[in-house]
């Protein structure tokens, strides 16, 4: 007790002094502190340069992304207007869609983004909820286990080494071919029967029926 009454009998003789004191864990607790808000306020600047250059990024796929749509559309009309072949049909519409998936997720991203840049003038804190890993269009989920984002990222890391996303979390849509599928020789459209009695060809058209040759079908030489 009387060590604890002299500290605070030295503690008061500086202050009259104007000298001020602190103890020890109030100091460490001080400095903690100040070193956690330059941290912060570190992470929040390096944060909004990343979510800035997202923006930029978003804007620029969702201009490719929109004339690519364009271009099928164009391609479709086209194919529309013409016999074609139905596969190629479907794949042009296959790809309007997995395009228009990607545009509404790129488009989601960045309205979120831009959201909490702006709300971040007032208040730099709102920075902290943002997630730089998730992939492009999504948002925090704060009620998302700890096991449901292991699984994200899992299935993240699946879809890059698929090559069906970059590191970035960029879909890539798979691209549209037109090559032509090598057409089986018509074999069965008609069938040659050699005859060694004539030393003739005789060519039948094939039927679902099995080919059989009656004595009325055989070929007989001009005498």
């Amino acid at each position: 007790m009387d060590v604890i009454e002299d500290i605070e009998n030295q503690t008061n003789e500086l202050r009259a002094l104007g000298i001020n004191v602190m103890d020890q864990f109030s100091l460490e607790q001080n400095v903690a502190a100040e070193v956690d808000e330059a941290v912060k306020k570190q992470n929040r600047k390096q944060k909004i340069n990343i979510l800035n250059r997202e923006v930029k990024e978003s804007k620029l796929e969702i201009m490719k992304i929109k004339s690519k749509e364009n271009d099928f559309e164009q391609r479709l009309a086209g194919m529309r207007q013409r016999v074609t072949d139905p596969r190629k049909i479907f794949a042009i519409e296959k790809s309007i869609k997995e395009n228009q998936k990607q545009l509404k997720t790129l488009t989601i991203r960045k309205n979120y983004i831009e959201n909490k840049l702006e709300a971040a003038i007032e208040d730099e804190s709102v920075l902290d909820t943002v997630d730089l890993n998730l992939e492009e269009g999504e948002v925090v989920d704060e009620d998302e286990t700890e096991e449901e984002k292991c699984s994200r990222g899992i299935f993240r890391d699946k879809m890059i080494k698929e090559g069906k996303m970059t590191p970035f979390g960029t879909l890539l849509i798979p691209s549209v071919s037109f090559k032509e599928e090598t057409e089986k020789p018509l074999q069965n459209a008609f069938s040659f029967h050699s005859f060694s009695s004539s030393g003739k060809n005789s060519l039948t058209p094939c039927t679902s029926s099995t080919l059989t040759l009656s004595s009325e079908n055989e070929y007989h030489p001009p005498r």
